[in-house]
């Protein structure tokens, strides 16, 4: 990355973004440039689960749940094998630096608060499935990956931490049980060559 240019894997990655969900998700925010930043981030969440999880491409913005009281979750989905998907995405235009400290921390406490049930934390758009939640967590068989997806570079030791204190806390009693891979702008661009 020369000059402050993006680098070759962000310009890789948005042109795909913009033609496979454009008409799909629509952005919010109070300008364009909010507006568009915020569909990049909501279609990397479906992206994700197109390429990590097997979600069709029409399929895939039903699972997002982002707005205002959204506990750090910016999308659910529960597979047909009801393994349950919880995501956060941050867009970063420069694809410089990472999510900050307080959002990561935030994913946390959403992720702990919907695996309790304490259902009162969250907006409609996460208690209208909360049915399909509970079902797939009483099934032995339920694993639970947390995805922070993000066009920034690696995490910091502090946020990886968060992270793995997350993972250890419920797999404690039952060993693989949640796992919170990071793919950052590198492993998008992995996901979606691999794509190809």
């Amino acid at each position: 990355m020369a000059n402050g240019q993006r680098p070759l894997e962000m310009e890789a990655l948005c042109p795909p973004l913009d033609q496979t969900y454009g008409a799909r998700i629509a952005g919010r925010g109070g300008d364009d440039q909010a507006r568009r930043f915020n569909f990049r981030s909501r279609a990397l969440l479906a992206f994700a689960l197109e390429c990590s999880a097997g979600v069709a491409a029409d399929e895939a913005p039903a699972a997002i749940v982002d707005g205002g009281n959204d506990n750090g979750i910016d999308a659910i989905h529960v597979a047909p094998d009801l393994s349950l998907w919880l995501l956060q995405s941050k867009y970063i235009d420069a694809a410089r630096g990472e999510p900050d400290l307080g959002e990561v921390n935030k994913l946390c406490t959403g992720v702990r608060d919907l695996l309790a049930g304490q259902w009162d934390r969250f907006n409609d758009a996460v208690r209208a499935k909360r049915d399909q939640i509970a079902m797939a967590l009483d099934n032995p068989a339920c694993r639970i990956q947390v995805l922070l997806v993000h066009t920034g570079g690696a995490l910091s030791d502090d946020k990886r931490r968060l992270l793995a204190d997350l993972e250890a806390e419920f797999n404690a009693g039952r060993p693989d049980y949640l796992r919170s891979p990071v793919p950052g702008l590198a492993g998008l661009h992995a996901l979606r060559l691999e794509a190809l």
